[in-house]
């Protein structure tokens, strides 16, 4: 019995034990557990709310990979097209290179033209033009050209008046007179480019020295020139010293105008007479038994306005030197005017 309420005793006791164990525990953990079920709750929620996202960032991840695969296709096509352009630049930039070439060398050959083409016009205007002429007709290779002539012509090279008259002779013996014809003018380059230009012609032809020689005609213009070379040859080459030669050109009462030779004469100190020869005109400063001589150059501009008097006389007096292949204006005005002019040597004081 001893035994029986022993163990009963053991068994009460072990339970109290067990229950008050479990009291113990009840009291502290029941608020851990609430805690533990809080966060449960709490960490489920936020796992509801990550799946949730999770859920959202496939979808996005989804139309992502769609949106690439898109993209991917466009730049594949994008890709294409670049290579394709490149390739196309590539053939357009060695076109580009090709026609720049191409673009440089017209355009040397169009600066070439240009020049070229202002050079044959700057010659055909020596043809109509007196200034421009002078330098063509008068240089030193057109009077090498007369020498021949020339020497054939003076029987003395050391009588200056005889032997100018020599050559005054020949030139009326030998060039026949002949007007000029309508000659065209030629276009400047920009008329050209800009189709300006019209077909416009004049009637003036200045023909050099040995060309009028070859043709044996020529009009007052041409023989005057002529007359002019063959007396500057002369004196240069022959006789061994120039004198000063002059162009001198009228124009008449009737409106016509021509051109002849002339020459200042010194007779003493501070006077000078004056020279003319026109062949063309058939006229020379002749003395009493036909040679050449000069005058006082207000009695001889007179004679020679009286030679024109079919053609009103003369007006106006432009008288010319050239001066290092340049045409120069010695002075300009009527008869009185000029005459004073040489008489006094102001020529001698340009």
């Amino acid at each position: 019995m001893s035994s029986v309420r022993t163990a009963s005793v053991l068994l009460a006791i072990l339970l109290a034990g067990l229950a008050i164990g479990y009291a113990i525990a009840f009291f502290i953990y029941t608020p851990k557990i609430k805690h533990y079920k809080a966060l449960y709750q709490e960490y489920k929620s936020k796992f509801e709310e990550a799946r949730e996202t999770s859920r959202k960032l496939e979808r996005q991840l989804n139309e992502l990979k769609k949106n690439y695969e898109k993209l991917s296709a466009r730049f594949e096509v994008l890709n294409r097209n670049y290579t394709s352009l490149k390739e196309l630049y590539s053939e357009l930039r060695h076109k580009y290179e090709v026609l720049e070439g191409e673009y440089k060398r017209v355009k040397k050959l169009y600066s070439t033209l240009r020049e070229s083409y202002e050079a044959w016009r700057g010659y055909c205007l020596s043809y109509i033009d007196l200034k421009l002429a002078v330098k063509r007709a008068l240089d030193v290779v057109e009077l090498h050209k007369l020498l021949p002539y020339v020497k054939k012509i003076v029987t003395d090279p050391h009588d200056l008046w005889r032997s100018e008259k020599e050559l005054y002779h020949y030139v009326v013996k030998n060039i026949a007179y002949a007007k000029d014809p309508p000659i065209p003018v030629p276009p400047t380059i920009s008329e050209l480019e800009q189709r300006l230009y019209g077909n416009y012609t004049c009637n003036e032809l200045i023909l050099s020295p040995s060309e009028v020689l070859k043709l044996r005609q020529g009009d007052c213009e041409d023989q005057a020139i002529l007359l002019y070379a063959l007396i500057i040859a002369y004196e240069r080459y022959l006789h061994g010293k120039e004198y000063i030669t002059w162009l001198v050109h009228i124009d008449l009462g009737d409106g016509s105008s021509h051109m002849a030779v002339a020459f200042p004469v010194k007779v003493d100190e501070g006077r000078h007479e004056l020279t003319i020869l026109d062949p063309a005109g058939k006229y020379y400063t002749s003395g009493p038994i036909g040679e050449l001589t000069s005058r006082v150059p207000l009695i001889e501009l007179k004679r020679y306005s009286t030679h024109w008097r079919d053609h009103g006389g003369i007006k106006r007096i432009t008288i010319y030197d050239i001066i290092t292949g340049e045409l120069k204006v010695v002075v300009s005005g009527d008869i009185e005017e000029v005459a004073i002019y040489i008489e006094k040597g102001e020529f001698l004081k340009e």
